[in-house]
Parts: C-alpha cells; structure tokens; sequence
C-alpha cells in the first residue's frame, strides 16, 4: 500500500468540494510540493454548464503534442459531465503515465460513475466546512511530536483507552480536517493519512468491531506513515 500511494504523481485524483478557494487552495499546495515540477498546466472548465466531449477528445491531443513533458490536467466541475463524455476519459485515467496528473473536481460524488470512481483516489474536502475540533487537535499534536521522536508513548492516553463508537468516528473526523489544513507532513503523507481514515470510517459499522485495537490500529498506521523515509 505505502508504494502505491507515495507513488502520488500516478494516480488521478478527485476532489470533491463545495469551495472554490478550498480546491484552488489544495491545487496550489499539491503543484508546490510535487516534484519534478509540471511544466505545464491545463485548466478545462465547463462549455455552457457542462464538461463536453469534445473537451475530453481534445486531451488526448494535448497528451500527444509532447508526450514527454510533464504536464498537470485540472477538469473542474466533472460532475457535469454526461455518462457519455465520463465513459470518454476513462482510457486517459487507466494509463496513469508518469508525466500526465489529472485531478478532477467535483461537488457530487454520486454523480460520478463507478468505473472512474475505481480508478480515480478520492479526495473530500467538504470536512474542511467543518471545526475543528480543540481536543482533538491537542490529540493529534502529541501523535505528531511523539511519532517525530519515534515515541509510541500516545497510546496510552486516557482519551486513548477504552475508546467508544462516538469517540473513534469524531477522532477520524478531526484527524481529516486537521490534515487538510496542516504543512507539518507532506503531501504524500497527508494524502495517506486522510484516504485511510475514510478507510477506518467504513469499518466502523462492522459487528463485533474491537474498538480498542482499532483505535490502536489508526495510531500505529500515522505513526508508521509520519516515519516513512522519503
């Protein structure tokens, strides 16, 4: 899991948010912290309230004029797209080069289909219209510095131990909004960190859960992630 996530540059990514400063904010963080640098950004914005066809068929063009440079692809407002013109990007997504990005933004994901959803990492960023929570923050903090110094000593927190239902689901909550705003990881790391806690929020409704080896299961995996060597 850890190479096919660190290896981000790879994979499409969906963003789905209500924000336009939210996304453009993400864009400008991920653009800075990617390396090899892109040298070149394209931005595809709805034709008279819709992703087009045409739009897409033009990519392709645009992929084949110089193949080998490195080259960002931002297509806002997808969910506007037809099923016709989402099926017609699919084969750009399944090449996953490593020269081509393409992020996706979108404020309905159940508008999206299926199979660019399987091939596509989502990223919500509707979480950050929420607070974020103090305690919590506090929470995450100490696993951050104590993880820095290689420490597990976090895990026997009180707030940590004998954890309920309600506690791990607003911790994951947390843990996704403070990491949507955080500089102190990079971006692959974040980017981990948040997909897996969305992982962790469907296991939540499993029968006979063990509630404190998942709570301890999600803060070995942050530990593990924030002591990845690049």
């Amino acid at each position: 899991d850890f190479i096919y996530y660190m290896n981000i540059s790879t994979i499409p990514l969906l963003i789905i948010t209500n924000s336009n400063e939210g996304f453009e904010g993400y864009i400008k963080k991920f653009i800075a912290e990617n390396t090899p640098e892109f040298k070149e950004i394209n931005t595809i914005e709805p034709e008279k309230n819709e992703i087009t066809i045409d739009q897409i068929r033009s990519i392709y063009g645009m992929i084949k004029h110089i193949p080998q440079q490195r080259r960002l692809i931002i297509i806002k407002s997808f969910d506007s797209a037809k099923t016709l013109t989402q099926n017609a990007i699919l084969k750009l997504l399944e090449e996953k080069t490593v020269n081509t990005q393409f992020v996706l933004q979108a404020k309905n994901l159940n508008k999206i289909i299926d199979t660019i959803q399987s091939r596509v990492k989502v990223i919500n960023l509707v979480q950050s219209e929420k607070v974020l929570d103090e305690t919590y923050k506090k929470l995450i903090e100490l696993i951050i510095t104590q993880s820095k110094a290689k420490s597990l000593a976090f895990l026997n927190e009180k707030e940590f131990t004998n954890p309920n239902l309600e506690f791990i689901n607003k911790f994951l909550i947390n843990l996704q909004l403070y990491f949507l705003s955080t500089k102190e990881l990079n971006q692959n790391q974040i980017i981990i960190i948040i997909n897996k806690s969305f992982e962790y929020q469907k296991q939540l409704g499993s029968i006979n859960l063990n509630l404190q080896l998942t709570l301890d299961s999600i803060l070995i995996f942050i530990y593990t992630v924030i002591n990845i060597k690049e």
